[in-house]
């Protein structure tokens, strides 16, 4: 795929939120699409987001055992989704493909991160995270996780790096690794509002 100018970035966002009752309980009828569409010349490229509880978010995904240049271009091209939607992270099985990959950008300025077969080995303290995710669009939550989290994980050519991340940082690694384990945010929230 041919890296789009974002100066002619077109994002339509189409989705169709339903809850059960006024505490915005999640359910398995929440299903809405997102289409990141982006637009340049003659041509459209566009990514179907799979969402709520759709099986492909709820099923742990399986480990890359292949890094090759695919893999490279199949970064770039999440890597581009994650910036076009003003997301921290995006977890590949938001966007149709049930692997344990996700990328990052922490700040907006700062370099994108690519996590392969992420590890958490340490978890130590709590901080309480209010946090949105693409895949339940509409809805914030509160959410105790750790404070710190050190692991190890992969790049993009197979080479093994370790992490220490904390406060924010660690909020997004957390959220992101849950997504690889078919695990949403709504599943542990202390509270779920509209946002």
């Amino acid at each position: 795929m041919k890296k789009i100018a974002k100066r002619n970035l077109k994002v339509f966002f189409t989705f169709c939120v339903l809850a059960s009752t006024l505490s915005c309980e999640v359910s398995a009828t929440i299903l809405p699409i997102i289409k990141a569409v982006e637009t340049t010349n003659d041509k459209t490229w566009a990514l179907e987001f799979t969402k709520g509880n759709n099986p492909m978010l709820r099923t742990p995904c399986s480990e890359v055992e292949i890094f090759d240049g695919k893999l490279g271009t199949f970064l770039d091209d999440r890597i581009e989704t994650m910036d076009a939607n003003g997301g921290a992270g995006l977890a590949v099985n938001q966007v149709n493909r049930s692997i344990q990959v996700f990328v990052v950008r922490f700040t907006a300025k700062g370099a994108s991160m690519e996590f392969i077969n992420t590890t958490i080995t340490h978890k130590e303290g709590e901080q309480e995270c209010h946090e949105g995710c693409l895949s339940i669009p509409g809805y914030r939550v509160t959410i105790t996780r750790p404070f710190r989290v050190k692991g190890y994980a992969f790049d993009r050519r197979g080479k093994k790096f370790s992490f220490d991340a904390t406060g924010s940082k660690a909020n997004v690694i957390c959220h992101e690794q849950e997504h690889s384990k078919g695990i949403l945010n709504t599943d542990n929230a202390s509270k779920i509002e509209f946002d």
